[in-house]
């Protein structure tokens, strides 16, 4: 046999992991990329929006901006929210060059998530177009990973 030289192939496993805010809706976990994420702040007062569309819930001031909050629950067709609490947040989001605000139960932390801890596509129903994909924790708990369009475009308009 002649000379084989073996490559050795160095992966940098960083490159595969993506860091998600997890935050709680209706007793489930969801996550979206650190990325689309600008800030998470309390409930501020909610100016209501009458006939708004979109699932919007209320409008706030965020440091002198007019910021839409939209009521993640109706989007995803999960159980309609008790009124925010103390642990209620608001995750602003950048999405088609505005800001957003989505009402949440909680927020937990970002997450570090391995890209082959990324299940496919089997959802159905009303999460269909807002989930992307589920993820599985260390400790065995799924986080839905949300696509900000499909959640953002269903019912818009």
């Amino acid at each position: 046999m002649g000379n084989q030289r073996g490559v050795t192939i160095m992966l940098n496993l960083e490159q595969y992991v993506e860091q998600y805010v997890v935050f709680r809706l209706a007793g489930e976990l969801y996550g979206v990329p650190v990325g689309e994420v600008r800030e998470v702040v309390p409930v501020p007062n909610l100016t209501p929006v009458p006939r708004a569309e979109g699932g919007v819930e209320g409008i706030i001031n965020l440091r002198g901006n007019v910021v839409p909050v939209v009521g993640t629950h109706r989007k995803i067709g999960l159980p309609e929210a008790e009124e925010p609490d103390a642990e209620s947040r608001v995750v602003v989001v950048e999405w088609g060059g505005e800001t957003v605000g989505l009402l949440v139960d909680g927020v937990l932390a970002v997450r570090r998530l391995r890209l082959e801890a990324v299940e496919g596509d089997y959802l159905g129903g009303e999460k269909r177009e807002a989930v992307r994909g589920v993820a599985r924790l260390e400790d065995g708990s799924l986080v839905l990973l949300l696509d900000l369009a499909g959640l953002l475009e269903q019912g818009k308009g």
